[in-house]
């Protein structure tokens, strides 16, 4: 407002492109034009799917961490499933409080989706455990998260392990399902940009 900024408190719907201009849709109905679109409509967190996984949202099963977990679990055992950057800090971050903090990971090795860095004072931390080529297949406990069922992907072998909490860093989904139609976008969503968006445009 301070800027002169027309702001318009509604929801896109479409948009199309009538060069040179960029037309978006609202709900209600009417039209705006632009030369240029900054679209930032945010994310949604990737949502994993196990057994048991609802039942303990919020009593053991979390997505992302925050300092009031962390308190909570003091002295405890954590686990933390994802292999990638916010995976390697959330290890980091709990192992200041824990007494145990276990990755669960996919890849056959945390370079995979891990800046160097962090790998490296992963491994030299005391209190982290890394299991690798590991995946969560349900969660259980009375009243509040008790043991996780981890199946070991090499060998098909099911062992349960006893934690406190499981802190879940799987990523999240761009939301640019309104784009489509009108932008080449990655499998996962990602809008290609750079070298990507060239050879899509070839």
């Amino acid at each position: 407002k301070r800027f002169g900024a027309e702001i318009l408190a509604d929801e896109i719907v479409s948009m199309k492109i009538e060069h040179p201009y960029k037309i978006l849709k609202l709900r209600n109905g009417i039209e705006v034009s632009a030369y240029a679109v900054v679209f930032a409509s945010g994310v949604s967190v990737r949502m994993f799917q196990a057994e048991g996984i609802e039942q303990f949202l919020g009593t053991g099963v979390y997505y992302g961490a925050a300092m009031t977990e962390a308190a909570t679990y003091k002295g405890q055992n954590v686990c933390i499933l994802g292999g990638a950057n916010s995976a390697g800090q959330g290890a980091l971050f709990f192992a200041r409080y824990a007494s145990t903090v276990t990755m669960i990971v996919r890849a056959s090795s945390l370079d995979k989706a891990m800046s160097n860095y962090l790998v490296e004072r992963i491994k030299s931390t005391a209190n982290i455990k890394i299991l690798l080529e590991t995946e969560v297949c349900s969660v259980s406990g009375e009243g509040k998260l008790e043991k996780v069922s981890l199946r070991n992907i090499p060998d098909n072998m099911v062992r349960e392990l006893e934690t406190s909490a499981l802190f879940i860093f799987i990523g999240a989904a761009p939301k640019t399902e309104l784009l489509n139609s009108i932008i080449k976008i990655k499998e996962k969503g990602y809008i290609l940009t750079g070298p990507d968006l060239a050879r899509s445009n070839n």
